[in-house]
């Protein structure tokens, strides 16, 4: 249109739907025509112009407090003074970390190169005795655990690839997952990235599929526990550490149509004390409850085959839910769930801290499972470890090996 004769279009808008538009915006034809007698003028593209309104005079905003109004201020300090004064209370307090610079020898448990120990010299390294590793047994450096990891990666490589649900699944999470269930007799086992991983999620997940559920929850237990306790958002009772008879006060207040779920650890490694299982299970018979264990510091050490302390006491039929690590005993790497066919299938189908991340790599899973199986087949490698203990506290360690 714009390339139009004038008087073409004079002759021809009223048959044009765009000059049926443009009448709606304009108040006679007569204006139109008139517009486009002037080549110069565009109107017929603009809007008629109106008396322009006058407008209140806005308030300028008050700036928070928290926003500094100085122009000489770093950028981003309102977010990093948090951060750092936080830091700062750590260290006037003395719980600031610092991490040791440690590199174990393979071959050569428990001896350790610590570096760091010069700031000046950076090279200058010191061999010690690591007194507080995880690997209880040594089994990270067990010449078949070093092998079956090794194999993996020729055979693998190092990677799994991807989540459990995308090609993330191979041989090696199977049989360790079978592996596991064995150890606990327990239906099947699920796989996570650690124990926290594997606490958090499982708790999570029961509660938002399980309508109503409430949790009743020892006083000391492990801060996996707690978070997933707290993110649950489920109903929670908190009973004295290991005390039985407080635990019933709470779980009788409680009507019986209501599910229960007691979570509990079996060795409590801040200090050293085991938890009285058999009464714990007896409680949730009575009061229909479901029972989760953690035998995070137990699994390797305790039991026949290394099943944990409620493995050792004749327990871990009467257990729902086991979680353990590969961490510690086992001398690899990442957790797991035991419990019954369908709750493991439920946890592997709706929890978040399973399906979205990625699966353990070949080499940890099949170390882990070498290192499961020669415990399982080898009773004399913790026992050697309680004697060197019981030796070294000067007295012998009988509160695990009894019953309650």
């Amino acid at each position: 249109m714009r390339d139009f004769d004038h008087s073409k279009w004079k002759q021809f808008h009223k048959l044009c739907p765009f000059g049926a538009m443009l009448k709606k915006h304009y108040s006679t034809d007569a204006q139109t025509e008139r517009d486009y007698e002037h080549p110069n003028k565009s109107t017929i593209f603009h809007t008629p112009q109106t008396q322009p309104q006058p407008q209140p005079e806005l308030e300028k905003p008050k700036l928070p407090k928290i926003i500094p109004e100085v122009s000489n201020v770093k950028p981003k300090a309102v977010y990093m003074d948090p951060l750092i004064n936080s830091l700062e209370k750590l260290k006037r307090d003395g719980s600031y970390r610092e991490f040791k610079n440690m590199t174990r020898y393979a071959g050569n448990f428990p001896v350790a190169q610590h570096r760091d120990i010069c700031p000046e010299n950076q090279s200058e390294t010191k061999e010690v005795v690591v007194w507080c590793s995880n690997d209880y047994l040594g089994m990270g450096q067990h010449p078949e655990v070093i092998k079956a990891i090794q194999d993996a990666v020729k055979d693998s490589g190092a990677g799994s690839g991807g989540t459990r649900n995308i090609s993330g699944t191979n041989r090696y999470h199977k049989d360790l997952e079978a592996e596991l269930s064995d150890l606990h007799h327990k239906d099947a086992s699920l796989l996570f990235s650690s124990c926290y991983v594997a606490n958090t999620s499982t708790i999570t997940t029961l509660v938002k599929l399980i309508p109503g559920l409430e949790i009743y929850s020892d006083a000391k237990n492990h801060a996996s526990l707690i978070e997933g306790i707290k993110n649950s958002r489920a109903p929670k009772y908190i009973f004295k550490h290991n005390d039985a008879e407080h635990l019933e006060s709470l779980l009788s207040k409680s009507p019986p149509n209501v599910p229960k779920l007691i979570i509990f650890e079996s060795v409590y490694s801040m200090d050293g004390t085991i938890s009285p299982i058999s009464k714990i299970c007896d409680l949730a018979d009575k009061y229909n409850a479901m029972t989760f264990i953690d035998e995070v510091h137990a699994v390797g050490l305790y039991g026949p085959r290394g099943g944990g302390v409620a493995e050792l006491r004749n327990q871990m039929h009467r257990i729902d839910i086991i979680s353990g690590t590969l961490a510690k005993a086992f001398g690899v790497y990442g957790g797991y769930v035991s419990g019954n066919k369908d709750l493991i299938d439920a946890l592997r189908s709706y929890s978040p801290g399973f399906i979205f991340t990625t699966s353990l790599p070949p080499s940890v899973t099949s170390g882990a499972r070498a290192s499961v199986s020669i415990l399982k087949r080898h009773p004399e490698i913790r026992l050697n470890h309680q004697t060197k203990a019981a030796t070294c506290c000067g007295r012998r360690c009988q509160n695990v090996q009894t019953d309650e």
